[in-house]
């Protein structure tokens, strides 16, 4: 569908957004599991309301920041899925209780709990986070996990409430090695906290999360099998972000409904990115107006869907391939006889959610006619007015 807004224009598709909201709230409790998602993938209220109103049992944000804007969401639990050390934030953070919202950020490090401490003046929730050799932040080893856990408990203000991860960083050879080291840290993981509710070192339920849109599965069938002393369960929260749009490269390989996830439909790709044919200077090149300052980049270049000419007739794209992109031309191959035109509008499909929601300030949500229904408005900045900043200009 073509939308009636100027070109280049972010479209998402409204029945596709809905069904890959309501299929990942559908799986989270038919595996026993609740949902977090993390918003920071679009960071936008329209859409976390839809998140919140199908089930999810709060939200997964990566900075004090986004959870101020979690929190004026509607969000009712808070996961901060990064350390926190800002003070401006802790103190953010730690207040959230006396709004009946709970929240809890994560600590990998005793120097993090002892920095976190000192800046803090009232209880936070806080998780382990384990990591492995080649990955991003967490703990490395297990012990390190016990030690942080103690330093926690002899601690004035944190309170461990669970252990977590990131898998979806994790290197490999291939995918099949991929998992294995993510069902390893996931091991770890379970193993951990199964060692500190012994030690009695959670002040409440314990949680078990990690998050990516890509092996959810992996986590929800691991932490499911966790049990606890006197045959208790862990709380296990999964936190993927991609799921809500999906895309039509990376997530259409990454994503495991339709390979090891079954008995689910497939998530279907909800945003297009919509822009004009500016120029065809050679036989078999089309220069769109679009470039990398609209479009992601980071993992793929775009691929075309579709062509319609200013008439409204659907031209063939068949074959027509994106080979480059400057920061607002689209570099286009295409046959000689190709029928695409200056003026005719392209639709493309992107990979990777997350860089192109911090593109667009207002993107439109259709329904199956091309109307708009609602507008996200991503906050693209991330940046809260109400977020403590001092620069120092000396």
């Amino acid at each position: 569908m073509l939308p009636a807004h100027e070109l280049p224009c972010l479209v998402i598709d409204e029945a596709a957004l809905q069904h890959n909201i309501e299929t990942m709230a559908a799986y989270a409790t038919a595996s026993g599991a609740v949902l977090a998602p993390h918003i920071k993938t679009h960071l936008a209220e329209a859409i976390t309301r839809r998140q919140l109103e199908a089930g999810a049992w709060g939200v997964t944000v990566a900075t004090p920041g986004q959870a101020r804007w979690a929190a004026e969401y509607g969000a009712r639990r808070i996961v901060v899925a990064n350390e926190v050390l800002e003070p401006a934030g802790l103190d953010f953070l730690a207040g959230l209780d006396a709004r009946g919202i709970w929240s809890a950020c994560l600590v990998d490090s005793v120097d993090g709990v002892r920095a976190m401490d000192a800046a803090l003046t009232r209880p936070l929730r806080v998780l382990v986070e384990l990591g492995s050799e080649g990955g991003r932040c967490g703990a490395r080893t297990s012990a390190d996990g016990t030690a942080i856990a103690a330093a926690v408990a002899d601690s004035f203000h944190l309170r461990l409430v669970g252990v977590e991860c990131y898998e979806g960083v994790l290197p490999g050879a291939d995918e099949a090695d991929r998992l294995q080291r993510v069902d390893e840290l996931l091991g770890r993981v379970g193993d951990l906290a199964v060692e500190l509710d012994r030690a009695d070192a959670f002040a409440e339920q314990p949680i078990l999360s990690a998050g990516g849109s890509a092996y959810f599965d992996r986590v929800a069938e691991i932490f499911g099998a966790v049990e606890l002393t006197d045959g208790r369960r862990p709380l296990v929260v999964l936190r993927p972000g991609a799921y809500v749009t999906h895309d039509h490269i990376a997530y259409q390989t990454l994503s495991p409904f339709g390979t090891r996830v079954t008995g689910f439909q497939a998530l279907r790709p909800a945003a297009e990115l919509w822009a004009r044919v500016l120029s065809r200077p050679e036989p078999e090149l089309a220069i769109l107006g679009v470039g990398k300052r609209e479009c992601p980049y980071d993992l793929d270049l775009p691929l075309v869907l579709r062509a319609v000419a200013p008439s409204g007739e659907v031209r063939d794209a068949t074959h027509t391939e994106v080979f480059a992109m400057n920061d607002h031309h689209t570099y286009c191959r295409l046959p000689v006889d190709s029928e695409m035109a200056v003026g005719d509008a392209v639709a493309l499909g992107m990979s990777h959610p997350c860089t192109f929601f911090d593109k667009w300030d207002e993107i439109p949500i259709l329904d199956s006619s091309g109307r708009t229904v609602e507008i996200a408005y991503p906050q693209v900045a991330c940046t809260h007015p109400d977020a403590e900043r001092s620069i120092d200009p000396r």
